[in-house]
């Protein structure tokens, strides 16, 4: 996919395997200790530094919180303040220019597809399919997140 659309991956990437446990990564943590900010931390989503320019326009500038479990947390500003860019970023639509995020441990930087089964965004508009109902649009993407029947029961 062009970069323009978001994170770039091998078009079949849908199709992948997902990987069980959780001995993936440990090369990875090892080579960011200089990171250890995100892997110690105990709230599930903690931005550091986060940045993101498009040439010489920066739109987010180090952005840096955290989102405690249980925590209901806003984004505020005007028009061009930077909030969407900031979700783009922490959903892998867009790739940040500088700094990192962790979601639930997961860095965005090196594990995108763990950052990813653990986030949502609904979007102001539909941005798959006019022809589907709200449920129909939650199945679907249960199907792409290989959802068991059980959960997805729980779910919808």
């Amino acid at each position: 996919m062009p970069n323009t659309y978001g994170v770039q991956r091998h078009p079949c990437f849908c199709l992948k395997k997902r990987r069980g446990g959780s001995n993936t990564g440990y090369a990875e943590v090892a080579q960011s200790l200089l990171d250890e900010k995100i892997y110690n931390s105990k709230d599930p989503v903690l931005l550091n530094d986060l940045t993101k320019k498009f040439g010489s326009f920066t739109a987010v500038n180090k952005l840096n919180f955290s989102i405690k479990e249980g925590e209901i947390f806003t984004i505020l500003g005007h028009n061009g303040a930077g909030k969407t860019t900031a979700i783009f970023m922490l959903t892998g639509m867009l790739t940040p220019t500088s700094g990192d995020a962790s979601i639930y441990g997961n860095k965005l930087s090196t594990d995108i597809d763990s950052v990813q089964q653990n986030l949502g965004l609904c979007q102001q508009f539909d941005v798959l399919f006019e022809i589907l109902t709200v449920k129909e649009h939650l199945e679907l993407v249960c199907e792409l997140k290989n959802i068991p029947v059980a959960e997805k029961a729980q779910l919808i």
